[in-house]
């Protein structure tokens, strides 16, 4: 075995081990994976815009939470404020006695009126007296204060007696302020001078707001607001409850798992979707304000622990969820802080952008399924064509030049490929016919007739031209000329051409290579008589040298253009 069988066993051991697949079902993975990469590239791109959307969103709604409930709180307490500075003019904030007082309800009764937060107007005096008129709204409120069935309003009235014994005296009114019922003095221990309301106001020179704070009666989170009255000591105040507030941050509750609570610095929960979880009991006679971590909420029981009150946005991992969020203040400065905190499980506040994602992804499949018969016939198209050329190289190989059907392909190059493979197959064949012919054949000019006419042929040339060698090897002698309509034509007219002369023709016999001459009726060489013949005006002939065995030039064959 020689060397270069060795290397021939050698690279077909390695094409052998190469794994190899089907040209379809090659171009049909590769569309496939495409669409399957675009799809999911797209996917992602579309869930990955959609939730930046939604969480810009989301920030967006927390400072609109905490301006509208801010909104809220200015229209709630400042008419109250306008109120007070109004009442500060009025003969109550003289008054020193009952009597006197009762005479000025008819401005106190409009103000609750008008006030549907509005828990009571009160006065605190220098010498501890105090009055305060209250609504009684329901029948809740008229239980609570043990109110006559149809009274509309309660006041409740502390004076010190003669000899210092503070006194309560509770009177019932209807809605046209006509006494329904006064109860007996009864001894109290209540100083509105003691009440932070009170002390704030005297410190001040303009209206105040107290902290958030648990109202008694009422059993409602709310502020006070209070104003003195000059130097005077006396102080007019108005209880207003932030139940409006829970109204308010229920609207916006994003998501059924979404937390949205207002609570102080020190963590007091005062505004609540759930706002009956905003009075804590310990007892029938002692209720306060519950903290974050009472309000029955996991997620606000987690928060609860530490949390501190400032602006800011919150990312955190809660029960196995992502969360988001944030903690905006609600009130001015100057005034106590109030804080909103806000929060929603990450997977609900995405869950529109999941849903497209969903869509998408489903989308993809259809398009994928849609797209698999279609690539499939496509690449059927392709590939089918190459598939018969291959069988087409297969016949070639084993010299089977069989009609083996149509190969043509819709694409360029695979149909130029099956006509050069046509072209192939016949100038093989008829290669094949001539070397039987030279074989078998005895005449020499026959030989030479079928020679030419076959070059012709396998050429696609339009004429043939055989100039042959004499014996005396100093003249090529015209031998066959013939076109491929007419067939063999007389060679009489053509000149003999000595190989000494500067002719191209003479030139080219001699060269081992072919060579391409361009031949006019206006040319100088002796051939210009061969476009005559012929009946063209110009001509472009291809020589191809004729040798032996011996490699010994016996002539010249021209194929004609």
């Amino acid at each position: 075995m020689t060397v270069n069988d060795d290397k021939l066993l050698i690279m077909m051991n390695n094409h052998a081990k190469i794994t190899r697949y089907p040209l379809h079902l090659t171009i049909s993975a590769l569309f496939i994976t495409l669409i399957i990469i675009l799809g999911v590239v797209l996917s992602w791109q579309n869930y990955s815009k959609t939730s930046d959307i939604i969480r810009s969103s989301a920030d967006k709604m927390y400072d609109q939470v905490a301006t509208e409930l801010l909104l809220d709180i200015k229209a709630t307490y400042r008419p109250v404020g306008d109120t007070l500075g109004l009442l500060a003019l009025t003969p109550i904030a003289r008054a020193v006695s009952l009597a006197e007082r009762l005479d000025a309800i008819d401005m106190l009764r409009e103000v609750l009126r008008s006030g549907p937060a509005v828990t009571g107007i009160q006065v605190g005096y220098p010498d501890g007296d105090f009055f305060i008129l209250r609504p009684l709204r329901d029948s809740a409120s008229r239980e609570q204060f043990a109110a006559p069935a149809d009274s509309v309003f309660v006041a409740d009235h502390v004076e010190s007696d003669a000899g210092g014994q503070r006194q309560l005296t509770r009177i019932f009114f209807s809605g046209d302020l006509q006494e329904m019922a006064r109860n007996k003095p009864e001894i109290t221990v209540y100083d509105p001078r003691l009440r932070d309301w009170y002390s704030q106001a005297l410190a001040a020179t303009d209206l105040v707001l107290t902290r958030p704070y648990l109202f008694y009666f009422a059993r409602k989170v709310g502020i006070t607001l209070a104003r003195r009255v000059g130097e005077t000591g006396v102080v007019v105040a108005s209880d207003i409850t932030l139940h409006n507030l829970s109204e308010t941050i229920s609207r916006y509750q994003v998501t059924p798992g979404s937390e949205i609570v207002l609570f102080t610095e020190d963590g007091s929960a005062i505004a609540y979707s759930d706002a009956e979880k905003l009075v804590q009991a310990s007892n029938e006679d002692e209720v306060s304000i519950p903290r974050l971590t009472d309000l029955g909420s996991d997620v606000l029981d987690y928060l609860g622990k530490g949390l501190q009150a400032e602006p800011r946005s919150l990312v955190f991992t809660f029960d196995g969820r992502q969360w988001e969020g944030a903690i905006r203040k609600v009130t001015r400065e100057g005034v106590s802080a109030i804080y909103v905190l806000m929060v929603s499980p990450l997977d609900e506040l995405l869950a529109d952008a999941v849903a497209i994602r969903t869509q998408s992804v489903m989308i993809m499949i259809f398009i994928i399924l849609i797209a698999i018969p279609v690539v499939w016939y496509m690449a059927e198209k392709i590939s089918g064509p190459i598939r018969r050329l291959a069988t087409v190289a297969g016949q070639i190989s084993r010299f089977d030049f069989s009609d083996s059907g149509q190969t043509g392909s819709f694409i360029k190059e695979v149909d130029d490929l099956s006509q050069t493979m046509e072209m192939m197959k016949s100038t093989i064949n008829r290669f094949l016919v001539l070397i039987n012919s030279l074989a078998s054949e005895q005449d020499f000019d026959s030989l030479l007739q079928g020679i030419s006419r076959e070059t012709m042929e396998i050429g696609q040339a339009d004429g043939v031209l055989v100039y042959l060698l004499s014996e005396d090897e100093g003249i090529l002698e015209p031998a066959i000329l013939a076109d491929s309509v007419r067939g063999m034509l007389e060679v009489d007219k053509l000149p003999g051409l000595s190989l000494s002369d500067e002719g191209e023709l003479a030139e080219a016999a001699n060269k081992k290579d072919s060579s391409i001459m361009h031949l006019s009726r206006q040319s100088p060489d002796k051939l210009a008589v061969l476009p005559d013949l012929l009946a063209e005006d110009a001509l472009t002939l291809i020589a191809l040298p004729l040798r032996n065995r011996q490699e010994e030039m016996i002539g010249v064959l021209s194929l004609i253009y």
